[in-house]
Parts: C-alpha cells; sequence; structure tokens
C-alpha cells in the first residue's frame, strides 16, 4: 500500500505515534501528557511545536484503532515553514462530541504576507460543524458536516491555477470543481496548527493522522492516501452516495411538475446530498430501474 512518502511534493506529515514530545525532543509523550513538540515525518524538518505549556494540546492513547491522537481544546502548535498557494491536504479527525461552535475551528492556517490560507473543520456560522476553507480573497468553500461522534477522513485540494478546490469526507468528493475568483496572496513562512491565523479560532477535538502535498494531487493519488488512512486508522468510509424515495422528488418533467399515478418519470432526485440525480429524456414506461451503476456520473432510467 502506498505511503504519503512515495508521492512526490509531500511538505509536512504528522503521525501521532511517531515522534511526539512532552518537552523538547528528549522524552516522548504518554497518556496525559501536554505536548510541546510534534515532529514532522516528510523530510522537511518542519515541526509543530508549543513554548507556552498552556497552550498545548493533550496526548491521548489507545483512541482509534489502537493508535493515539493529539487531543485539543482552544490549544495549538506553530509551524515555521514557506507557505504554498496549491496544495493537497489530509487529516484524520473527529470535533469534540457536542461542540457547537460558536466562532470558526480552525484546523490549519497559513500566514503569509498579504492575508491567508484557512482550513476548518467547524466553521462559526454553522453549528452544524462543517469542514470549510477560507482565504484572503473572501472566498469561503464549505462541505459536509463534520461527525462528533467518529474519526473520519477530510481532504481538501486547492488549485491555485485553474482557481478549482474539492472536498472529500471519506472516499467521497462532496464539493467538485468549486471554483474560486482570485488568487491566493503572496506566500509567507509561518503556520499555525490548530487555530486560525486571527490568533482565536482555536480546533476543538481529536486529531490523528495529517499531511499535506504542495501540489494539486490527481484523483487516483488522492484515492491512495485515503486507502493508506483508511487502513491504518480504520475510519469508516462508508458514505451514503445515493438515496431514491419513490414518494420524493420524483417528477414527470425535468424537476419542476411532481409525478403522477401512471406518469412517466423523466427525473427522480437524490436524497443524499450527493446530487446524483437519475433521469430519462426519452419516455420510456411508468415503471423504471437503474441501468447504469449508482457511482456513474449520470444514470439512466428504463422499463423495468
Amino acid at each position: 500500500m502506498s505511503v504519503p512518502t512515495d508521492l512526490s511534493n509531500l511538505a509536512l506529515w504528522f503521525k501521532p505515534d511517531v515522534q511526539v514530545y512532552k518537552d523538547n525532543g528528549v522524552t516522548l509523550a504518554v497518556d496525559g501528557d501536554t505536548v510541546q513538540l510534534w515532529k514532522d515525518q516528510s523530510g522537511n524538518t518542519k515541526d509543530a511545536s508549543q513554548a507556552t505549556s498552556g497552550s498545548r494540546p493533550t496526548y491521548k492513547t489507545n483512541i482509534q484503532n489502537g493508535l493515539p491522537i493529539v487531543r485539543y481544546s482552544a490549544k495549538f502548535f506553530n509551524i515555521a515553514r514557506a507557505g504554498f498557494k496549491t496544495y493537497t491536504a489530509f487529516f484524520v479527525c473527529k470535533r469534540a462530541a457536542g461542540d457547537v461552535a460558536t466562532t470558526n475551528r480552525s484546523l490549519f492556517a497559513d500566514t503569509v504576507s498579504g492575508g491567508n490560507h484557512e482550513i476548518y473543520i467547524s466553521r462559526g456560522s454553522d453549528s452544524g460543524g462543517r469542514v470549510s476553507t477560507w482565504d484572503s480573497t473572501n472566498t469561503w468553500k464549505q462541505g459536509g458536516v463534520a461527525s462528533d461522534s467518529k474519526f473520519e477522513i477530510y481532504t481538501y485540494r486547492r488549485d491555485d491555477t485553474a482557481k478549482l478546490m474539492d472536498f472529500w469526507v471519506g472516499t467521497h468528493k462532496q464539493l467538485a470543481q468549486q471554483s474560486f475568483a482570485s488568487a491566493a496572496p503572496a506566500v509567507g513562512t509561518a503556520a499555525w496548527q490548530g487555530q486560525g491565523t486571527s490568533g482565536g479560532e482555536q480546533f476543538n477535538g481529536d486529531l490523528g493522522e495529517w499531511f499535506i502535498f504542495s501540489d494539486a494531487k490527481s484523483d487516483s493519488d488522492v484515492l491512495l492516501m485515503q486507502q493508506y488512512l483508511e487502513g491504518r486508522w480504520a475510519c469508516s468510509n462508508a458514505v451514503l452516495k445515493v438515496w431514491l424515495e419513490s414518494d420524493t422528488q420524483v417528477y414527470k418533467d425535468a424537476g419542476s411538475t411532481l409525478a403522477a399515478d401512471t406518469e412517466t418519470v423523466q427525473q427522480w432526485n437524490d436524497q443524499s446530498g450527493g446530487g446524483l440525480n437519475f433521469s430519462q429524456a426519452t419516455a420510456l414506461g411508468t415503471l423504471i430501474c437503474v441501468a447504469r451503476p449508482l457511482n456513474a456520473s449520470s444514470s439512466v432510467i428504463s422499463r423495468l
């Protein structure tokens, strides 16, 4: 199975079971210790550290699939590094149970010259706790609701050249090819993990493994990394992809008029939130079935 170092342009890689210290790199953390230093495994030595004792997250062992995690509650790390405008980021995490944020909850923030990028697990204006991104071009993009009951894999891909953003929860791409109008700000040299660029907006929850590539990975490479994380962390990638109900949003036309008894069906809308609506422009009958796989990009409804 592929691991992050098998792909090019790995910028940051943090594993909670490798080189997590209660001090400045001498004593490995054990259960209940606060973490002063978390060593970068990418080979770039861009370590995460927190000199202030009261701002350090807590190390917890045997939390998910026998692996440890780092637990955050208004705590954060500093990362000194060269920033990037294009990236593909992967996080295994779970927001705190019952956490209803009145502010944004930042997983990662890049402080840059003239602006910033931020990746959120919960945006304050949405108490449901959605995965989101923001940058200083005032571009918000939001994906699905982040779980507070189980660990999930969240993937973010931002292509500054194409001006496109994608989100995945598990292996399910929830938002595809979302556009943003402006280029990212000039790149700086510092970042925070667990805190926003405003100095607040701290993450509240459990963080497992996370890594960032400084390029826009292909869908196939994204899947390789998601499979790696799913195998290591036993995260449930079972995501509801298609949900059709015969009494909900079944239309005689292209989505305006609900079908009545014996009318032919032109469109049947997906209730999963994934937007995989089934349609057939040519009337084929009053009984319908799916004639293409449920994960196909388009589907056909034909006579049963």
